[in-house]
């Protein structure tokens, strides 16, 4: 769990403050989207994390992160990209973001 939470500080820290522009565009961004878009990328980071060689501790902590910033996620980009739809700004910057990544529920 402490890896976890070092790792999700410091993928905050690395998307709101290693890129100038990414940091100055991302703070004129409504809070909501800005929120979304530090939780995605850790999302996204904890997605493609291959776990080599395999151990069951690191599978499941990467597991638990996956289901901490991946869930609600669909909804939450296709909520921001219809609420936003006319501000430019807001449509690049959650363009790059797969619209469904959440497994369907059984």
């Amino acid at each position: 769990m402490q890896r976890s939470l070092i790792m999700a500080i410091t993928l905050m820290a690395l998307a709101s403050g290693s890129n100038t522009c990414l940091a100055d565009a991302s703070s004129r961004l409504p809070g909501e989207v800005s929120d979304f878009l530090l939780n995605r990328e850790a999302c996204d980071h904890f997605r493609g994390e291959v776990i080599d060689p395999p151990d069951a501790e690191l599978k499941k902590e990467r597991n638990d992160n996956i289901r901490t910033y991946c869930t609600g996620t669909d909804a939450a980009l296709a909520r921001l990209r219809q609420k936003y739809a006319k501000r430019r700004d807001v449509v690049q910057s959650l363009r790059g973001f797969e619209a469904k990544i959440e497994a369907s529920p059984r």
